[in-house]
Formats: structure tokens, sequence, C-alpha cells
């Protein structure tokens, strides 16, 4: 018979399912509970919670992205700027944000997705690498290079 997992590998925290008894929590650790697929699969690997193999599941899907920015901790995917303002749903309501990325590249994107905030078990292998500018801050880093 085996043991169930009364602790996260990773982040070390209690089992939320069973502690109080069903209740839904990022930190459950029975992958049963869980349709087949990748996070169910990390799961087992690396016999952790569900919020840690959520984080494990975006480092694998999403590492080689230029598009991943971490910024002041919370991890956001900036895609390409869609002008069809009706084609689909877009993340923040479509609203036009800008990044500087730590290498200088600027990203500009009316469908940025926020994934939420890096757990501390992850901040040093997902480190911040972009940070927020304004509208004004593009536009006068924009003129300089004319």
């Amino acid at each position: 018979m085996e043991t169930k997992l009364t602790h996260c590998s990773v982040c070390g925290k209690e089992d939320g399912y069973r502690n109080p008894p069903k209740q839904v929590s990022p930190t459950t650790l029975d992958p049963d509970e869980f349709i087949e697929g990748d996070i169910k699969r990390i799961m087992i690997e690396k016999k952790c919670c569900f919020s840690c193999a959520f984080w494990f599941d975006k480092i694998e899907k999403l590492k080689n992205n230029p598009r991943w920015l971490i910024i002041d901790g919370q991890s956001y995917v900036f895609n390409p700027y869609n002008e069809n303002n009706y084609s689909y749903f877009k993340g923040f309501g479509g609203r036009v944000m800008y990044a500087q990325k730590t290498d200088g590249t600027v990203l500009i994107s009316n469908d940025v997705w926020h994934q939420g905030e890096i757990p501390e078990a992850f901040k040093q292998i997902i480190p911040d690498n972009a940070k927020f500018i304004t509208k004004e801050q593009y536009e006068i880093m924009d003129s300089k290079k004319k």
C-alpha cells in the first residue's frame, strides 16, 4: 500500500486537501484528484503539491518564450500586439501595456495574461526579467532611437 504524501517535497507545505478535510487547495498533494495531464504527471514525478506543479509546468512550457516576463515577482505573458480589437478575448481587457526586459528590449501588448505571484520556492529559479514602463517612458526611448 502506497503512503500518501503529507507535505510537498518542494515548498514543504502541508497537504491542503487533508487539512481541513476535503477542501480544495493549491497545496493539494493527491494527484488522483486531477485529470491526466502535465500537472498530474509533474505532481507524481516531483512528489509536489498542485501549486508547485503549476510553476514547474510554466517553466517547462514558457522558459524559451521571450514574451514570458517576471515583473516584481509576478508572472506575465505579453502576447503580440493585436490590431483586431474584436478578434478574441484579450488579457487585461485589451489594455495596452509596456514592459522593458533586463536586456533593454521593450514589449508592447494589448493582450497580457497574468499567471500569478511566483512562490518563494521558485523565486531563484524564476527571477525578475523585466519591469513595467509607462507609455511616456516608451515614447521617450523610441524618440531617442530616431
